[in-house]
């Protein structure tokens, strides 16, 4: 078998995608472009897959780029170069990078796949493949991502861009939605429209399928309408969907699956808190323009929202601190008129900007109204709204968070906005995530006044505070993720996970809170184990969000010892899980051996029916023989043989049709015995469904 060249670099850029140069020679060719997403009960797990040829004599260098959303964590790469499958394996960063020089040094082919912060859309990340495609021949790429889809607004909306570059004879997107509770509405927009689709007569180039617990969207644009596209900033070349889900309980659903659980918990029909909520915004200098422009034509729409049981106040902050009232007050027709008046008359910028004087001052004011019975089943919010550094008064973040933390304790909930691109988005989530917030990045652009308005619809209708989540059995219950939370806002869902020992088949357990009345109890009842489509779906979420709350708890922290203890168990998680993540990086080497994978992320490299005829895999093998204690196996030309032994191991021997000597493979303690790597293949799915 001849043995092709190839290089391959995966990294992310924070530039766009630049065309090829009309004067060189014409690159390969892409033939095909699949986009693959199954939903199952919010956690999305993505497949980019694609095929260029290469009819030249000659190598040609090839670029292929994927956009994904900054919270999604790359599972998977897998490259078919011929007859040879090329792995990516995910190690340390500088375990990774040492790998990629070593390779390098010695003339290997080796490539490496880093999360970066910066991407040319928001909240996004993008990855480059850059390959040189062997003379007159093809090579396939397949990149996986998992994402787990957060309600906002009662609603999950998920969206795949879609950009191969040119025009693809096999070009298609398929998502498809599965949740235990039912979908309740879903819609779906293609790319290069902004108008919402609910079936498949709208569109001639997307088929719409539905049922009680699922919903499908396949789009299949021809060569003659890929190109008419238009990817503006507006509309993007994206696929995206938007669904609502039927909420029948009040504890929510628990899903039991291979002794994980995920616990949703999105309670209906509770009445609207009361709140206490003192807007603190910046009005510095480098707020000019359109910056302020838009918080004061946002400011006139939140004000006129309030509610006449809440009460408010305002604070406009540079280096000096003007405030609206000397305490926060009822939100009264009155109030609310003339405090639209002052956002219209002060809210200009000028001076330097003194964070921590303004925050200290903005708790004060809300907590010096905190003087009555009927406060303490009130929600307390500060909006905190900055584009920039601290440059005047203590400009030390570190003791800006001390000082804020030690007079806050826990009192209000502080949401911090970062306007634009000169702003500290680390210090304001660590601000905000030590107050019971959380931070959000305001982009400077037409919309920025919608961005704010969405932010403050996400917060403005507190529901619960200080909820306690329990489960029992407690003794078979580890591994969980955070189970008290400040508050519970409305069009949102908490979301728990965690770890069941596997002779318990039911969990149950309760939740505590305090309501615009008193103290809420909900009973969550013993459930049962539902199937799931995905085998290993509650463990990848729950792996998923410890390593969130790892790296939450490192952003946090200003103790060392502390930081550094998480930051391994968070690197030592994401290895395991074979996660890209920001302490890790994916080697893509002809190096890389089958046992460098964990086993039990093989389903993410399978390769999906759509895109390859599986068994179409295996027609070049005369027999494959398996020796195997625990099984016998038999499927189309394959041979199982069962032979009793304590050791475990499974033997397996392979002939190729066209001759060739037998290889092996070392997996796990098994021994495998084969001729190509086409059945290296068939034994991933063989191992996946016998562990």
């Amino acid at each position: 078998m001849r043995r092709m060249a190839f290089i391959v670099m995966i990294m992310a850029y924070s530039i766009d995608f630049v065309g090829c140069n009309t004067n060189e020679v014409l690159p390969p060719k892409m033939t095909d472009f699949v986009v693959i997403s199954d939903i199952y009960a919010r956690l999305a797990n993505v497949k980019y897959m694609t095929r260029v040829v290469n009819e030249a004599k000659e190598g040609r260098e090839t670029m292929f780029q994927v956009q994904f959303p900054k919270e999604a964590f790359i599972s998977a790469f897998k490259m078919t170069i011929g007859n040879e499958v090329i792995y990516g394996v995910v190690k340390g960063k500088e375990e990774a990078a040492e790998v990629y020089y070593k390779a390098r040094a010695e003339g290997k082919s080796a490539g490496q796949v880093t999360q970066f912060p910066t991407a040319p859309e928001r909240d996004m990340d993008i990855y480059v493949i850059n390959v040189n495609v062997a003379p007159e021949s093809s090579t396939e790429f397949v990149l996986s991502y998992i994402e787990p889809l957060e309600m906002k607004l009662g609603q999950f909306n998920h969206k795949l861009y879609i950009e191969p570059g040119q025009e693809v004879s096999n070009m298609s997107a398929r998502i498809s939605v599965s949740d235990p509770q039912g979908i309740a509405s879903f819609s779906y927009k293609l790319p290069g429209s902004n108008e919402e689709l609910r079936s498949s007569d709208d569109s001639k180039y997307s088929v719409y399928q539905a049922s009680m617990n699922t919903r499908q969207v396949m789009y299949q644009p021809p060569k003659s309408e890929q190109m008419k596209l238009e990817c503006k900033t507006e509309i993007k070349c994206q696929i995206s969907i938007t669904y609502e889900i039927q909420r029948q309980t009040k504890s929510g659903i628990v899903i039991v699956n291979n002794n994980y659980f995920v616990h949703y918990f999105s309670p209906t029909n509770l009445q609207e808190m009361a709140k206490n909520i003192v807007f603190v915004i910046d009005i510095s200098g480098s707020m000019s323009g359109s910056k302020i422009e838009a918080v004061r034509r946002v400011m006139i729409v939140i004000l006129e929202k309030l509610r006449p049981n809440d009460n408010f106040n305002l604070l406009l902050f540079d280096d000096k601190i003007k405030m609206w009232k000397t305490t926060a007050v009822a939100a009264t027709e009155d109030n609310i008129r003339e405090a639209k008046a002052f956002a219209r008359k002060e809210l200009f910028a000028r001076g330097s900007t003194n964070i921590n004087g303004a925050l200290i001052e903005g708790i004060n004011k809300l907590t010096n109204r905190q003087n009555s019975e009927s406060d303490m089943y009130k929600g307390n919010i500060i909006v905190f709204l900055t584009d920039g550094m601290p440059t005047s008064g203590v400009t030390t973040t570190s003791r800006i968070r001390a000082n804020v933390r030690r007079k806050n304790e826990g009192r209000a909930n502080i949401y911090a906005l970062g306007f634009g691109k000169g702003v500290n988005m680390e210090f304001l989530k660590a601000l905000a995530w030590e107050n019971d917030g959380f931070a959000k990045k305001i982009y400077v652009a037409n919309d920025a006044s919608e961005q704010l308005e969405f932010f403050y619809k996400e917060i403005e209708c507190p529901l619960l505070k200080n909820l306690k989540m329990t489960y029992r059995p407690v003794a078979s219950i580890h591994g969980l993720s955070e189970t008290v939370f400040p508050t519970y806002r409305k069009g949102s869902e908490i979301v728990v996970v965690g770890q069941i020992d596997g002779n318990e088949q039911s969990l149950s357990g309760s939740i505590e809170g305090i309501g615009n009345v008193g103290v809420v109890k909900y009973v969550i009842k013993p459930t049962t184990r539902p199937y799931a489509p995905e085998k290993n779906f509650a463990e990848h979420l729950w792996a998923y969000k410890t390593i969130k709350l790892y790296l939450k708890v490192m952003t946090i922290t200003e103790n060392i010892t502390v930081h550094d203890y998480f930051k391994e168990k968070a690197r030592k998680l994401s290895i395991k899980y074979q996660f890209v993540t920001p302490l890790t990086s994916m080697v893509v080497t002809t190096e890389v051996r089958m046992n460098d994978i964990p086993s039990r992320r093989t389903n993410l490299i399978a390769d999906d029916a759509s895109f390859r005829n599986r068994e179409g895999m295996f027609n070049d093998f005369r027999n494959i023989n398996i020796q195997d204690d625990r099984h016998v196996r038999k499927r189309g030309n394959i041979q199982g043989q069962g032979v009793k032994k304590r050791s475990g191991n499974v033997h397996i021997q392979a002939r190729s049709a066209y001759g060739g000597n037998t290889g092996s493979c070392l997996w796990r303690g098994i021994v495998y015995h084969l001729t190509t790597v086409s059945a290296l293949h068939f034994l991933y799915r063989l191992i996946q469904r016998q562990d």
